[in-house]
């Protein structure tokens, strides 16, 4: 009985500094965002993290911000591409490129954007079993725009 009584506090102490993490990003991020609040209008991909959830799948999470005052809501969409290098047995690493969502259309419904000040975007991608992420680049398109509005690299 013990040991299950110390299982779960343990558990819930685990969740807690999780949850006491996250609230500081979160205040954090508010912080900067009524800051910015003055700041000339324009879109930023605040943040881009991108963790392995198991092999052949990955976790991200996106931020995107609007600074200055605006007035009406942005539309548009998110295209994350990723540059993979797979490693086989008995053969050099090859690089390819993923590009979200064309390659994975159950994705797009996740990466559209719509929001007045900033929003969230969580989900995964898969990947081919044997290959790691090597770097990731999203770009942020207004709807009915040719050229992306904000971009985002990140190296892994």
């Amino acid at each position: 009985m013990t040991r299950s009584v110390h299982a779960t506090l343990t558990k819930q102490a685990t969740e807690l500094q999780n949850e006491n993490s996250q609230l500081k990003e979160e205040l954090v991020f508010l912080q900067q965002l009524f800051a910015d609040a003055n700041r000339q209008a324009g879109l930023a991909i605040q943040r881009v993290a991108v963790e392995r959830e198991r092999d052949g799948a990955y976790r991200y999470s996106l931020l995107v911000v609007r600074g200055g005052k605006p007035k009406d809501d942005f539309v548009g969409h998110l295209t994350p591409g990723r540059d993979l290098a797979s490693r086989r047995a008995g053969s050099p690493g090859s690089q390819t490129t993923l590009a979200l969502p064309d390659e994975q259309p159950a994705v797009a419904p996740a990466l559209k954007l719509r929001f007045k000040y900033y929003q969230r975007l969580e989900g995964t991608f898969e990947v081919p079993r044997g290959a790691q992420v090597r770097s990731i680049m999203v770009r942020a398109f207004e709807s009915g725009q040719p050229a992306p509005r904000a971009t985002r690299s990140l190296a892994m």
